[in-house]
């Protein structure tokens, strides 16, 4: 059966019964749309994680084209948890999703008066005038974010709002003596509020306003496992989230349950969880900002990626900014792959292209440039915005180390002058390469021309974290 066949079946209203079918549907390997998961990075300060993630809202249909993203209330998401072996997220884990979702504006629609909607309905193709918690409403949605989705089966962690996990539940609990569901999403530059760290905008911020038993469109269900890695070792979510230190990984406060407290224990039909080790990592979202100023090549041979930092405060669109100001030709002479900041990835060049990145080291390297100064001490380098960014970067690197074959070890000045050397390296090495190759006359290595006297990323740069964090995604 379709999405659209089986929605016709479905009750018009949000009722126990309808949710009843829904469920029904989603354990049904038959009907339940298929998704991708994926390994995503997550962080706190002396830890790395991986969670795993759904490529898109849980749905019914068995093809893309036709599925039907069904609404859940905060109950129904977690009996489907139960139903499933799956993990209700916190408020940090959809973050982290977000960090590597493709762009995705939300799908929303304006209430009237009423509370009601203006859609397209699915089934008939007429536009008509619903409630926001009706199929017809559910339908229409899920049509929008077909669109918005375009075919990409990357993750699309924002194809709605989650319910999650968080103290918030059982402070509200403690104040009325009723459960509620604790809603969240809806990311957007354009939206009025901010995620507890202040680093993404977003429509609803953690709200425990709506009773267990709500339901609108845009409440659907992203998938999480019930099992994560935490600095390489296999954990179940449930005892992360319990510990008082780990739990810093998933939550942005402490120690809490790892299902909805006001809701009852249901029997487990199938774990469907997976091994983060055995899933594919979500893939950057990256723009690209074309440099002015490279070597253009078809094909090269590389052996290093060399570290940068840009020399700039760390901030929002630092990335975009530093590589705005390499794409202009009356700019300065100097190119690299990709700028990282805390926020994105900008790429610059296309791998095989040389890059004017660091004299001596540029025929065999790819060239990246992080937001900071060199003269950064080791706790600023261990701040959240440096962290985040370098999560990002890790992940980055180990991309490239793969599809060039090339093994994750860090590479001196005295290994560079060797003439084999094969990893990562820092433009400070390169600088203490150029100069070894002068004092010692070695004419005949590339870095006896070269000129060089960058330090950066500097002394307190934390290359042995950043290579065991490359090895996590490799």
């Amino acid at each position: 059966m379709n999405g659209i066949d089986w929605l016709k079946t479905l009750p018009p209203t949000a009722s126990v019964q309808r949710e009843t079918e829904i469920l029904e549907a989603l354990a049904s390997e038959d009907l339940r749309s298929a998704f991708y998961w994926y390994a995503v990075p997550i962080s706190s300060p002396g830890h790395k994680g991986l969670i795993a993630v759904g490529s898109d809202a849980i749905a019914v249909g068995r093809y893309f084209d036709d599925q039907i993203r069904v609404n859940l209330t905060a109950e129904g998401a977690q009996r489907l948890c139960d139903l499933l072996g799956m993990q209700m997220p916190t408020a940090k884990m959809l973050d982290a999703a977000m960090d590597v979702s493709i762009p995705m504006d939300p799908c929303l629609f304006t209430p009237d008066k009423q509370g009601k909607i203006a859609v397209t309905d699915p089934i008939t193709g007429s536009k008509v005038v619903t409630p926001m918690s009706s199929k017809t409403a559910m339908g229409a949605h899920s049509r929008r974010v077909d669109a918005v989705r375009a075919g990409r089966d990357n993750l699309g962690a924002n194809c709605g709002k989650a319910w999650i996990l968080d103290s918030a539940i059982q402070a509200q609990y403690a104040a009325s003596g009723v459960w509620s569901g604790c809603n969240y999403g809806w990311y957007s530059p354009l939206a009025p509020n901010w995620n507890p760290p202040k680093t993404r905008r977003l429509w609803q911020p953690v709200s425990t306003k709506h009773n267990l038993q709500h339901v609108d469109y845009s409440q659907v269900y992203l998938p999480f496992g019930r099992n994560m890695l935490v600095d390489g070792v296999l954990m179940a979510v449930r005892d992360v989230l319990a510990d008082p230190e780990l739990c810093k990984l998933l939550t942005y406060g402490g120690p809490i349950e790892d299902r909805h407290p006001g809701v009852d224990v249901q029997a487990l039909f199938n774990e469907l969880s997976p091994d983060p080790r055995e899933i594919p990592l979500a893939e950057l979202p990256m723009r690209i900002i074309q440099a002015a100023h490279f070597t253009p090549r078809s094909q090269r041979e590389v052996d290093l990626i060399v570290l940068h930092v840009m020399q700039v405060s760390e901030s929002k669109g630092v990335a975009a900014s530093v590589a705005k100001a390499m794409s202009l030709p009356s700019g300065r002479q100097a190119s690299v792959h990709y700028c990282v900041d805390a926020d994105e990835i900008v790429q610059c060049l296309p791998e095989h292209d040389i890059a004017w990145g660091s004299q001596g080291a540029n025929d065999q390297g790819i060239h990246i440039e992080h937001a900071g100064y060199s003269e950064q001490t080791a706790a600023q380098w261990h701040d959240q915005y440096s962290q985040r960014m370098l999560a990002r970067s890790a992940k980055l690197c180990a991309g490239i180390l793969k599809r060039w074959g090339l093994p994750c070890e860090f590479q001196d000045a005295e290994s560079l002058l060797a003439g084999d050397a094969q990893g990562l390296t820092t433009h400070l090495e390169v600088t203490k390469a150029c100069q070894l190759a002068k004092t010692r006359g070695l004419k005949t290595s590339p870095f006896f021309a070269a000129k060089s006297n960058h330090t950066d990323p500097g002394r307190s740069f934390p290359i042995a974290e950043f290579l065991t964090d490359i090895r996590m995604h490799m």
